[in-house]
């Protein structure tokens, strides 16, 4: 929590936040799978996480809705 009170992360995210640990815990390896993660155990194949990135971070939205253009 401190962690996100540092970056200055609003509270109504803060169980976002819960949420992506719980979703990093299970692609991450644990002593009780030996060599495997939590994912891996389930459904037989590695985790792709190329599409992981910090929490917190910022980022650009495209917004691809129609009567847009690229002037707007």
């Amino acid at each position: 929590m401190l962690r996100l009170k540092y970056k200055d992360v609003p509270a109504f995210l803060w169980d976002k936040s819960v949420t992506h640990a719980v979703y990093l815990c299970n692609r991450l390896l644990v002593s009780a799978l030996p060599g495997s993660t939590p994912f891996e155990a389930y459904h037989a194949k590695k985790p792709d996480v190329s599409h992981l990135r910090e929490f917190g971070c910022d980022v650009w939205v495209l917004d691809e809705s129609e009567g847009q253009s690229k002037l707007n």
